[in-house]
């Protein structure tokens, strides 16, 4: 072999060497000319949503109102775990209502732009079964109607579920109370303005 030969493959040996020695080396060329070869990942945009929807007039606009009374499950609900009876709900709700002062509170629907109807319901709730032991619990909860008298349309409605985890029954109903009363405020907000005399 001459000497020009041997010159060629010692200098072919020391650049192989030195271009494997890099950081990366081979394989980052190897990543490199891979990922040239992948589309651009696009970020995902955030969702476009909707402009809020307008809320029934006569829950703005109103200024009278009647608690309706829808009763309790008693029978699914354990009443024995609250004080106050079934009647409770509806009392605390109409207190509420009689404190935040929104509405007039009527004695009857005749005359009420709305009509404010609660109920205390317990439906099934998920199901917990392992080994064919277990079942479904039941759900407290308040659901909170709001109807036009005058048409009987379900305006809107709410309903706040009785958490008691790592309190009282009573603490959980007392909370969910306070939940579906702020529902209604943030909803229907302050009163209108009242009319100058004469407008």
């Amino acid at each position: 072999m001459g000497n020009v030969s041997r010159l060629w493959i010692a200098l072919f040996l020391t650049l192989a060497a030195a271009f494997l020695s890099a950081p990366g080396g081979w394989t980052q060329q190897l990543d490199t000319a891979s990922n040239s070869r992948l589309p651009a990942t696009k970020q995902a945009e955030p969702p476009v949503l909707p402009p809020a929807a307008p809320v029934p007039a006569q829950i703005i606009a109103g200024r009278r109102a009647f608690v309706s009374n829808l009763g309790a499950d008693t029978s699914l609900i354990h009443p024995d775990h609250y004080s106050g009876g079934p009647d409770r709900a509806y009392n605390q709700f109409y207190a509420a209502m009689k404190s935040w002062g929104r509405y007039e509170l009527l004695p009857a629907p005749a005359g009420a732009d709305l009509i404010l109807a609660l109920t205390w319901v317990a439906p099934p709730g998920p199901s917990d079964v392992t080994h064919g032991n277990g079942g479904s619990w039941r759900d407290p909860q308040f659901r909170l109607t709001i109807v036009d008298p005058a048409t009987h349309t379900v305006l809107w409605a709410f309903t706040e579920h009785l958490e008691a985890q790592g309190r009282t029954h009573d603490q959980g109903f007392d909370q969910a109370m306070t939940r579906i009363v702020d529902d209604l405020k943030k909803l229907a907000g302050p009163p209108p303005a009242a009319s100058a005399p004469g407008n």
